[in-house]
């Protein structure tokens, strides 16, 4: 086994309506725009990143952010990210019973998250 892979036994699923979203959790989990642009051509980085967070600007005002959980990559027609040409996009969700939206990756944040709100959905 290579440096960074995991074995079967920390593969295994966990139950995930047993975790409360903390900001010590998702902190470490929480992706920027940077972090996109750097990683978005590695093998594998699809898998890495559903299941982690972004922090996204849904409208055109300078405080409107939302935070939301990666669930899928979707393919979209190519943009750039930090001068990173991208053909993929965030499939994200906000709370199990939300819609699911698409964004791109350019609408992702480069700043930390510094609180966590309660997510309706996700303990």
């Amino acid at each position: 086994m290579e440096s960074g892979e995991y074995s079967e036994d920390d593969r295994k699923k966990v139950d995930e309506s047993s975790v409360r979203i903390t900001y010590e959790n998702v902190g470490p989990i929480t992706l920027t725009r940077n972090f996109f642009s750097r990683y978005c051509h590695y093998p594998k980085f699809e898998s890495t990143i559903i299941g982690c967070f972004t922090r996204v600007r849904i409208s055109e005002r300078d405080d409107d952010y939302r935070f939301a959980r990666i669930e899928a990559l979707v393919t979209v027609p190519k943009y750039t990210v930090e001068g990173t040409p991208i053909d993929q996009g965030l499939e994200l969700s906000q709370g199990s019973g939300t819609p699911r939206k698409v964004l791109t990756m350019d609408f992702a944040s480069n700043m930390p998250v510094t609180q966590v709100f309660q997510i309706t959905g996700i303990p």
